[in-house]
């Protein structure tokens, strides 16, 4: 372990208390799994349940959710947001929040309240 290692002296002293931890070793990028998730996780069947977002074309969508590609998680959570937060009527505003709209060209505006 280097001085300038990632948390040097948490690891350094964490190696003095337990002589079996194994010190410095290669970590994940602490990405989330989206492929398995995807195929036999606790994400199967979201890809069905959420409407692609209206501003990709539905190819692109499917596209990217059989390749696993870079944007199938962002595009994901989008459409899990966009349904549960953006389009639900009985979720109210946090006591202090600003409404602004931001509407993408092939979204459908805001109900007015």
């Amino acid at each position: 372990m280097g001085a300038l290692s990632s948390k040097y002296i948490p690891k350094t002293l964490l190696s003095r208390r337990l002589p079996e931890f194994s010190g410095p070793r290669e970590t994940g990028d602490s990405s989330v799994p989206v492929a398995r998730y995807l195929t036999d996780g606790p994400l199967q069947s979201a890809v069905e349940r959420y409407d692609p977002p209206a501003f990709l074309a539905p190819a692109s969508y499917e596209r990217h959710v059989q390749s696993d590609g870079s944007l199938t998680w962002e595009l994901l959570t989008y459409s899990v947001w966009r349904d549960r937060v953006l389009r639900e009527p009985d979720l109210g505003l946090v006591p202090g929040t600003e409404r602004r709209y931001l509407r993408l060209p092939m979204e459908p505006a805001p109900p007015p309240t």
